[in-house]
């Protein structure tokens, strides 16, 4: 079953119980930033799209999951000069709480998911000479999947009856130890911005 094929499941089964359903289709930028003893990384830009649902069950709180397809990019020094750059797209599942501070304004707070899509690119750049190899997260002491807490700031701008102009700040916590390698630990912090349009009442 596709990414966006399972939400939409979700909302079939669950609108007729909520007293109002809105869904959202959006573009992503993503600005990761691993945390990793002894290693300054350096976020860098990765830009995705996905969909979010919510469902307000009464009418100041809701409960919101997402699908988002996203990905992170970071660099680091490397050996004589050199830095060193990965990049990697992953599918990202949000589940939030989201409390309504008026018509426009909401906060919320909840947990992720999110598994690596694909092998991650390395690329090393030694003044204006660049090797890039492709490789897979076990190859670079990594885990495919993190989990962790996502907070969020929306501000819902109507257009239209039914029509909203969606901004989402988001930042999340990574919770889960990525590192496989003896020893190691490595988490990730993201920033994240989401817009695009949001549909229904």
């Amino acid at each position: 079953m596709r990414l966006h094929s399972v939400l939409f499941l979700i909302l079939c089964l669950s609108a007729p119980a909520a007293q109002a359903a809105r869904i959202a289709f959006v573009g992503a930028a993503l600005s990761s930033e691993p945390q990793e003893p002894g290693t300054d990384y350096q976020g860098k830009p990765f830009y995705g799209y996905g969909v979010l649902m919510e469902f307000r069950f009464v009418p100041l709180f809701g409960l919101e999951l997402g699908a988002l397809s996203v990905g992170r990019k970071f660099e680091k020094a490397g050996d004589t000069g050199s830095k060193i750059a990965y990049s990697g797209k992953m599918y990202e599942f949000p589940a939030l709480l989201r409390a309504h501070l008026g018509r426009t304004l909401s906060l919320g707070i909840g947990g992720y998911f999110a598994k690596v899509s694909g092998d991650i690119t390395e690329t090393t750049t030694t003044g204006s000479s660049s090797t890039t190899r492709v490789v897979s997260p076990a190859t670079l002491n990594q885990t495919a999947t993190d989990h962790g807490i996502v907070t969020s700031l929306a501000l819902a701008l109507r257009l239209a009856p039914l029509t909203y102009l969606l901004f989402d700040g988001r930042y999340t916590i990574g919770l889960k130890n990525n590192s496989t390698a003896a020893g190691g630990e490595r988490k990730f912090n993201d920033s994240q911005l989401l817009a695009g349009l949001e549909f229904g009442f």
